[in-house]
């Protein structure tokens, strides 16, 4: 059969196969309008494997291809995991809503747990991928848009909440075993300090300490006075000296610290000044010989 006879028998036969095109079309439309629409929520989530690097390979920073493989591996398994797929359940109070309570009942007669049912039915419509970057993308299939946003949210929310736990509580443990620790070595303390008081108490050592307590303390606060009283007369035999001084070289002892920080005497000066600068405005306008400059 050459090629011409080729197009022969096709166009003898187009009639068949124009049914056939349009029989597969209309069965494709009947479907789509009859099956329920689905919507699907993504979320994308960035995960640093090298925050999980231990205090041991801080001088190998860089994190193999195959352990970031590894790490991307087990943080999808935790995503669909029924851990994370209960907390959602419980986060979002799904097991409370009154049409799938009612679906779950006609479902099973009541029989079984609502909560179980939910995560496997969740767990089935979820999808977790990723690819050589660090990113997961988390998707959730649902007919309403609304609730398929709020799911993929909720595994998010989920998934972080897990990990945060999963860090934290290695460390509450040993913050409890430590604190256990520290009440089992503080009760030992009391005890053999009490054991120690009691001893001295027998011995009659404690009223000797004290007594000589109450002396150290008595000859302290009186080594603090001699020091303060010392320093004092170490001052004022330096404000004499420097009195003496002035005195020789016939200066004035109003350069001295204890006249110019004195206030009264500051005071005192001032008032000299101005009473001085009004009896020369009285000499100069009326003459020394009137009645208010004589006086």
């Amino acid at each position: 059969m050459n090629f011409q006879q080729f197009l022969l028998a096709l166009r003898a036969r187009s009639g068949a196969f124009v049914v056939v095109l349009a029989a597969t079309v209309l069965a494709a439309a009947v479907v789509s309008l009859l099956l329920p629409k689905s919507y699907k929520a993504t979320v994308s989530l960035l995960v640093d494997a090298k925050e999980e690097q231990s205090l041991s390979n801080v001088l190998r920073p860089l994190v193999l291809p195959q352990e970031r493989l590894a790490y991307m591996q087990t943080q999808m398994d935790i995503f669909t995991s029924k851990k994370v797929a209960r907390k959602v359940v419980q986060d979002l109070k799904l097991a409370e809503d009154p049409a799938t309570q009612a679906a779950f009942a006609g479902e099973t007669g009541g029989g079984g747990s609502i909560e179980d049912r939910l995560v496997e039915s969740l767990l089935n419509k979820l999808k977790v991928e990723t690819s050589q970057s660090s990113i997961i993308q988390v998707s959730f299939s649902s007919v309403n848009p609304a609730q398929a946003a709020r799911v993929a949210n909720g595994f998010a929310k989920a998934y972080i909440d897990t990990m945060l736990a999963l860090r934290v509580q290695p460390t509450r443990e040993a913050a409890v075993w430590f604190d256990e620790q520290l009440k089992s070595l503080r009760a030992n303390l009391e005890d053999a300090q009490a054991k120690l008081t009691d001893y001295q108490r027998r011995q009659g050592i404690i009223s000797d300490d004290e007594r000589l307590d109450i002396d150290n303390s008595r000859v302290g606060v009186l080594s603090e006075q001699v020091l303060r009283a010392q320093e004092q007369t170490f001052q004022w035999n330096s404000r004499e000296r420097q009195a003496r001084e002035l005195l020789e070289r016939e200066g004035s002892l109003d350069r001295l610290p204890e006249v110019l920080d004195n206030p009264f005497i500051q005071k005192l000066k001032t008032d000299l000044q101005q009473g001085e600068s009004k009896l020369h405005e009285l000499a100069a306008q009326y003459g020394v010989n009137y009645p208010q400059y004589e006086r």
